[in-house]
């Protein structure tokens, strides 16, 4: 996204676009949970969020606690 250069005019913070973006995957089974799955990838969304713009991270144990 960010070698895209698109421009966020209204932005105070950053006049560029930027996405951070967490993500977890769970094996669909009978203990599969749906909030569990959506809780884990909240998670690593505010853990990429506080690396900086444009990154990734997925949900591991060592973020669990967070």
């Amino acid at each position: 996204m960010a070698g895209k250069g698109l421009v966020h005019e209204y932005s105070p913070v950053e006049k560029k676009i930027t996405i951070s973006i967490g993500y977890d995957n769970q094996k669909v089974d009978q203990h599969f949970d749906i909030t569990s799955l959506i809780n884990q990838a909240d998670k690593a969304l505010y853990e990429s969020k506080g690396q900086g713009r444009n990154t990734w991270m997925r949900f591991v144990e060592d973020i669990k606690g967070q």
